[in-house]
């Protein structure tokens, strides 16, 4: 009845396809992923077979190398539909797969490599007809829950819940098998050439295309419309399609993302310029390196929320613990009231010494070259640099920057996560260096002489054909391709981000509307306070999900988004709201309400 090789023909007719995903019994599944059902499941109905069934080769597909690739569905469960718990919403009935493509033996270091992917798939009657694809992160590697997690706060919807076929990839590494200690830990995958391929580009294009087939496979039809979602580095993937592959998906979201990686988005200027403040401070970790988490207190860096709200939050034109007008909030504005917080005399809890100040200034000043070229724009003063809710201190931009105050070693994210992306994916060859001095890395990094050009900094050498410089990035501003399809973009980026410069994204807007023209297909949503996708005193949790679809189905292009907040004690309330704006109109407040009520804000 089945055939163990899948194709492009349906595994049944599709009125049979029908019947049988209607009369299922239920499997158990993997009980560390979906809650068994309390019904013992038949393992011989037909919805079960036929998920089953799926498993085994499927046709190849071709590489953006032009090689052709086996491709394989190595396992698969049927799940029975869950309850809603406190945590998680009810999920429907599903078929979990999991699967390979290109499984490979590197001959650079030996390693077992493929590109790897996770899908789940409702049953027929439960099925909205759409595929949607969920971004990875960091330098990815990790397999992804394949559920479809809703841009914003994290928050118990999903895709997967709203009918949706969704899958994940891990980019062509596995963060477990290919981490070498020696090499760049999970970022040792960069040493292999179409490892490193495929995590620029080329993973994300035959992972969707296989993605498709096994969606006509299972439901006998092809999906209705499809869309692609994800925040950093799910953000860069979000946009290469838009550019790279601009026919593969009807709508985008894509949250901070990253435009450019490698030696221009890792900044290890503000390290070491962390770094030298920290010598100066006499401040040393346990691994003998200077101590970046001890440089700032979290009083200290409440202090610096204070001055921005101080220099901006009445810019929007009402006072409320948030900066709403990103335009408004200048450098200019703010500097005054930073180098007011410069002690007279000794430090003390209400002031910062004057090399603290310094050093702040420094770091959000951007990173630039010897000859003083702007290599990365600079950060962003926003009151999500602080903040206190439920007497902790909001954790975002000091665990990117500083790292926990309390740790004996340096802990910072952007230390550790930047030295393997910058070291080992963003230069040719890569650097090699041992996951222990990842940090030496970083705070010994010559940034001084790099240009502007990235492609120039770094160009394809030997084995490796690729230049990061001009392919680990997505900020063409020509998206014509994607608009002509008629495919809708929206982008949205948070005001405190400490990993990527909420800046670089509204610069590129700006001029990817001019290229381009944006009216008719993207819209840009700031995030007043949010620090890097989600968190922060901010409004940060959104559907994002909802706005695009009804964009691309219905006609309806999103104006303004509602948020609420996740975490509202940051301003003593029970609860807050705003709508998050279309760039560049600003949440405003109409003179009358509760101020925490989105209702009685519009966007001008």
């Amino acid at each position: 009845m089945t055939s163990n090789r899948v194709g492009l023909a349906p595994l049944w007719t599709v009125g049979a396809c029908a019947l049988l995903l209607a009369s299922c019994a239920r499997d158990s599944g993997n009980p560390a992923v979906v809650a068994a059902s309390a019904t013992p499941p038949s393992p011989a109905s037909p919805v079960s077979q036929a998920c089953a069934g799926i498993a085994g080769a499927l046709d190849p597909v071709t590489l953006s190398s032009g090689v052709a690739a086996p491709v394989a569905v190595t396992r698969s469960a049927f799940h029975a539909a869950t309850a809603p718990t406190a945590t998680s919403v009810a999920l429907p009935d599903h078929c979990e797969i999991w699967g390979t493509i290109n499984p490979r033996t590197s001959s650079v270091d030996g390693h077992a490599y493929a590109i790897q992917f996770h899908m789940r798939l409702p049953r027929q009657e439960e099925w909205n007809g759409r595929f949607l694809m969920s971004g990875g992160g960091g330098t990815n590697g990790i397999l992804g829950d394949a559920l479809g997690g809703l841009p914003g706060a994290p928050q118990p919807d999903n895709a997967l819940a709203r009918g949706f076929a969704v899958i994940s990839t891990d980019s062509g590494h596995d963060n477990v098998a290919n981490d070498d200690p020696q090499a760049g830990g999970t970022a040792s995958f960069a040493r292999d050439p179409q490892a490193r391929q495929d995590f620029y580009y080329g993973a994300y294009d035959v992972v969707t295309q296989v993605g498709k087939r096994l969606v006509g496979r299972y439901y006998g039809r092809a999906p209705s419309k499809s869309y692609f979602v994800g925040c950093s580095e799910g953000g860069r993937e979000a946009m290469l399609m838009t550019q790279r592959f601009p026919t593969d998906y009807d709508g985008v979201v894509a949250g901070a993302p990253l435009l450019r990686g490698g030696t221009q988005n890792n900044s290890p200027q503000s390290d070491q310029r962390l770094a030298a403040l920290a010598r100066q401070m006499g401040l040393r970790d346990g691994n003998g390196l200077p101590a970046l988490n001890k440089t700032y207190t979290d009083a200290d860096m409440q202090l610096v929320a204070g001055a921005v709200l101080a220099a901006c939050d009445a810019t929007d034109g009402l006072k409320d613990g948030m900066v709403l007008n990103p335009t408004a909030c200048t450098p200019a504005r703010v500097l005054p009231h930073i180098d007011a917080l410069a002690c007279k005399g000794a430090k003390d809890a209400q002031c910062l010494s004057r090399a603290q100040v310094g050093a702040l200034k420094d770091v959000m000043r951007g990173q630039s070259n010897a000859r003083g070229q702007l290599l990365y724009r600079a950060w962003r003063w926003d009151p999500g640099m602080g903040g206190v809710a439920d007497g902790k201190l909001n954790p975002g931009w000091r665990s990117w920057f500083l790292g926990t105050y309390a740790a004996p070693n340096n802990d910072a994210v952007k230390l550790a996560l930047s030295a393997g992306t910058l070291g080992m994916a963003s230069v040719t060859p890569p650097a090699n260096f041992a996951s222990k001095d990842a940090a030496r890395y970083m705070l010994d990094f010559d940034y001084r002489a790099l240009s502007t050009d990235p492609a120039v900094n770094f160009p394809a050498a030997g084995i490796y054909t690729d230049s990061p410089g001009k392919v680990y990035r997505a900020d063409s501003t020509d998206l014509a391709s994607f608009k002509a399809r008629g495919g809708k973009l929206i982008v949205y980026h948070g005001m405190a981000d400490p990993a990527i410069a909420f800046d670089d994204t509204a610069t590129y807007f700006t001029q990817m509307d001019a290229k381009t023209g944006a009216a008719s297909f993207a819209r840009f949503f700031p995030v007043p306070g949010m620090n890097h996708c989600r968190g922060g005193p901010a409004t940060d949790r959104f559907d994002a999900l909802t706005a695009i679809v009804d964009w691309v189905e219905k006609g309806a292009a999103p104006e303004s988004l509602p948020a609420t907040a996740s975490t509202p004690a940051y301003w003593n309330v029970a609860a807050r709201s705003r709508p998050l704006c279309a760039f560049p109109k600003v949440p405003t407040y109409g003179g009358a309400g509760d101020i925490d009520d989105a209702a009685n804000f519009s966007c001008r």
